[in-house]
C-alpha cells in the first residue's frame, strides 16, 4: 500500500517475496506474481518523484519541515483542524494544506496512519 522504502524493507524482512503499491496496474500484478513464482523478489517500480524521495539520505521524519512536524504532532494528539489553527495562529485551510503535504510527502492516506507514523518516529509518545 505505501510507497515508502521503510515499509518495503519491513515487508521483505518479514518474509514477503513481493511488494506492490495499491495503485499498481493490473498488468503489474501478473508480472509480480510471475516473478515471485519463479523465485525472484518483486518490488514495484515507483514513479520518478517517489524514487527521488526514497533515495534521499534523510529518514522520512527528517523530510518534514519544523511547521509540518508541529502540525503532525498536534494531529497525532487528536486535535481538530480548528484547534490546531488557533494554536499555530494560521487558518484552518493552512492546517489542511500542511496535513495534505505531510500525507503526500510520507505517502500516507489517513489521519490514523499519520498518528501511527508520529508514534513510530517519536514525534509523539505512545
Amino acid at each position: 500500500m505505501h510507497a515508502d522504502i521503510v515499509y518495503v524493507e519491513e515487508a521483505l524482512r518479514a518474509g514477503a517475496s513481493g511488494y506492490l503499491v495499491k495503485w499498481s496496474a493490473a498488468s503489474e500484478l501478473s508480472t509480480a506474481i510471475e516473478s515471485v513464482m519463479s523465485g525472484s523478489t518483486y518490488v514495484t517500480p515507483l514513479i520518478p518523484w517517489e524514487r527521488s524521495v526514497l533515495r534521499s539520505d534523510k529518514s522520512s521524519s527528517e523530510k518534514l519541515s519544523r511547521r509540518q512536524r508541529e502540525v503532525l504532532q498536534l494531529v497525532a494528539e487528536g486535535r481538530a483542524n480548528k484547534e490546531i489553527a488557533a494554536l499555530l495562529h494560521v487558518s484552518e485551510k493552512t492546517v489542511d494544506y500542511h496535513k495534505s503535504s505531510i500525507k503526500r510527502l510520507l505517502m500516507i492516506n489517513s489521519t490514523a496512519e499519520l498518528t501511527q507514523f508520529a508514534i513510530k518516529h517519536r514525534i509523539i509518545g505512545a
